[in-house]
């Protein structure tokens, strides 16, 4: 009795493993539509790329996102691919370099269109608008961010109305944040999930002390890829 109780106990771990090496098997035969039934969607991608939304999506880019590069390494990796408790994979932990190589072209295309005060970046963090205004946030390099707004209405090739680099950053379970501040006044930029941000403008230097609230807004147009701006 003991012995079954423990198997029972022990069996969706067993059937856990088994799903997951299933999986991984499949990506290293290139069991296109195989794997793309085993994919909790939306799947996220490195932005700017835009998330993969269905099985004929993730069919359609298989072959970029685990290119010879991924395959070669992927059972050295454990941490590149997540799967939840039902063995379906929930995130890819990982770049490839088809990926990254398509990510370089729109950067590159991005800086033709964009205002040359802010057309030096190492990555793009994220780019999104709200009901008054575009709101980019980029990496210039490694722990430095700059923040840059335009009137909503206004193209990015014009001056931003704000340009300011980071002078705070939080990070915790649930959220990310970035302070900057500019003439007085500080900004707020929280990110909740990949396509949910906060724009907060206030006085003070503390978002979570806000003593004067002049503004507060949500992403409601996320730009992906080379949409148009």
């Amino acid at each position: 009795m003991k012995q079954l109780l423990l198997f029972i106990a022990c069996f969706p771990v067993l059937l856990f493993g088994q799903n997951k090496a299933d999986v991984l098997q499949s990506i290293k035969t290139a069991q296109k539509r195989k794997v793309s039934s085993q994919i909790v969607y939306p799947l996220e991608r490195p932005y700017p790329l835009r998330p993969i939304v269905h099985q004929e999506d993730f069919i359609n880019q298989f072959d970029a996102l685990f290119s010879a590069d991924i395959t070669a390494e992927i059972d050295h990796h454990p941490e590149w691919i997540a799967f939840n408790a039902q063995g379906q994979i929930s995130h890819l932990n990982f770049c490839s370099k088809a990926e990254q190589d398509k990510i370089n072209q729109i950067y590159k295309t991005q800086k033709n269109k964009i205002n040359s005060s802010v057309d030096a970046f190492e990555k793009n963090i994220v780019f999104f608008k709200t009901k008054s205004h575009k709101v980019r946030l980029d990496r210039l390099e490694e722990g430095i961010f700059r923040l840059a707004l335009w009137s909503a209405h206004k193209n990015i090739k014009s001056t931003p109305v704000v340009v300011s680099t980071t002078i705070e950053r939080k990070t915790t379970e649930t959220a990310e944040t970035y302070i900057f501040k500019h003439k007085g006044v500080s900004y707020g930029l929280r990110k909740q999930s990949p396509n949910q941000y906060t724009l907060t403008v206030f006085k003070g230097k503390d978002l979570e002390m806000i003593k004067v609230k002049i503004l507060e807004e949500s992403s409601d147009t996320l730009f992906y890829e080379l949409d148009e701006f």
